[in-house]
């Protein structure tokens, strides 16, 4: 299940961000309205929970096998998500994989592994290797299949495991949309100095 997640997970933050990226090249797509993103989290988060809801409603070992699939679908809105809010913030020109992966390690709780400081009042984005990145992807994926395992236990608890996933679901978007607005909120500059290793999530 962990390889199946971490998989799962570098191809999202690679399919995701260049997804967006082309979105908001089309001069038609504006980024959303600040005043509007309580609304835009809100539906990611109702999508969320919809989609751990019904696959919730699976039971067993039928349930099981929706598990990995379940989970990245979830992943790959959050990822969207965390980019339509840095969009609407006035960042989209600055961000990057390191950026959209930074802020779902804050929201694990363990800070941002080593690819945000601050420095002179803005919060600088460091570039990382293809190591790097697979390491931090290994940290992320570790948080994500504790969700998936609790998932797992869920699949053989009839209508009430579906609705304790899809809750978590939800809360879980609503947390990275919180960190999301945190570190976007602040003056962000990208810099070419690169990341050399990476701090453990805790939590």
């Amino acid at each position: 299940m962990a390889d199946k997640i971490n998989e799962g997970l570098g191809e999202a933050f690679d399919a995701v961000y260049n997804e967006r990226k082309k979105h908001y090249e089309i001069p038609s797509n504006t980024p959303p309205e600040l005043s509007n993103l309580s609304k835009l989290v809100s539906n990611y988060s109702m999508v969320n929970a919809g989609i751990s809801g019904a696959a919730g409603l699976a039971p067993g070992p039928w349930g099981m096998l929706a598990v990995v699939p379940e989970i990245i679908a979830v992943t790959r809105n959050q990822i969207a998500m965390v980019y339509d809010i840095g969009a609407a913030y006035g960042h989209e020109q600055k961000i990057n994989r390191e950026l959209l992966m930074a802020v779902f390690a804050a929201a694990a709780g363990g800070g941002t592994i080593g690819l945000l400081t601050i420095r002179g009042g803005q919060l600088i984005v460091r570039r990382a290797s293809l190591r790097v990145i697979q390491r931090i992807i290994n940290i992320l994926g570790g948080k994500i299949t504790q969700q998936a395992l609790k998932a797992t236990f869920a699949k053989w608890v009839p209508l009430a495991g579906a609705a304790g996933m899809a809750y978590w679901s939800k809360y879980s978007t609503e947390q990275i949309a919180k960190k999301a607005h945190e570190i976007f909120s602040m003056p962000i500059t990208v810099s070419d100095e690169e990341l050399e290793d990476c701090v453990s999530v805790g939590g």
